[in-house]
């Protein structure tokens, strides 16, 4: 077998080969990486973390307005909740953010996908 030099590597079979040649994909490009199921990147990835994100912000608020009927016994939690809000929410409004800008600047996967929903899209839709 014929030794191969890749970046100053020797590379002598044909598995360190193939091994090095799955190692320079991406990770969201390699076939069955856990990795990349998880955190895919690109429109499907700023999708799934905005949906991602929203669910654990309904669930915060949705605590949020119980602590609120009974603010006096819950005033404790409720301010937990509050300070625990800080994080979603800035993420959800950067990941927002970041899709409308790719949008906007004409980035090709992104104009793919469509732009960004319009607030309370679905209320309009029944104010006909």
């Amino acid at each position: 077998m014929t030794e191969h030099s890749v970046h100053g590597h020797q590379l002598t079979s044909r598995r360190s080969l193939r091994h090095y040649a799955w190692r320079r994909q991406p990770a969201a490009g390699r076939r069955g990486s856990a990795r990349a199921k998880v955190i895919g990147g690109g429109t499907d990835g700023n999708e799934q973390l905005t949906a991602t994100v929203g669910t654990i912000l309904l669930v915060l608020l949705v605590v949020m307005g119980v602590t609120i009927l009974r603010l006096h016994q819950l005033i404790a939690v409720h301010q937990f909740v509050g300070v625990l809000l800080v994080g979603p929410l800035a993420l959800k409004a950067t990941s927002t953010g970041y899709r409308f800008t790719r949008y906007y600047t004409g980035d090709p996967a992104y104009r793919r996908k469509g732009p960004p929903e319009r607030c309370c899209a679905s209320s309009h839709r029944w104010s006909r």
